[in-house]
């Protein structure tokens, strides 16, 4: 959907889901730049998110935590652990949402 409509932002939950996934989220954001990757779901770790960031950048990569399903425990820590600098993890946790509906206004 992203490439037929590049000028509306699209969210990728998940970003791709399971660990084979996350390199073709990556790429599709690499050739769409509207499609923004979503940090939610049980299979994403630290080192998946640590390399989305480093493929994509984190102002492409928006907090989401499915804590109607899991733990907001775990989506937060998974962010707040990974190792990364204050600026990006500040641009994932609220930065890049906040773009995102700014947008829509």
């Amino acid at each position: 959907m992203a490439p037929r409509y590049p000028e509306l932002p699209l969210l990728m939950g998940h970003s791709g889901l399971w660990t084979s996934g996350f390199a073709p989220a990556a790429e599709a954001a690499a050739r769409c730049p509207n499609l923004v990757l979503e940090t939610c779901g049980s299979r994403m770790t630290a080192r998946h998110l640590l390399r989305l960031v480093a493929e994509t950048g984190a102002e492409r990569i928006a907090f989401g935590s499915d804590a109607v399903f899991l733990d907001l425990r775990v989506g937060l820590g998974r962010v707040l652990l990974a190792g990364l600098d204050e600026a990006n993890r500040a641009q994932i946790l609220h930065g890049t949402m906040d773009r995102l509906l700014k947008g829509l206004r």
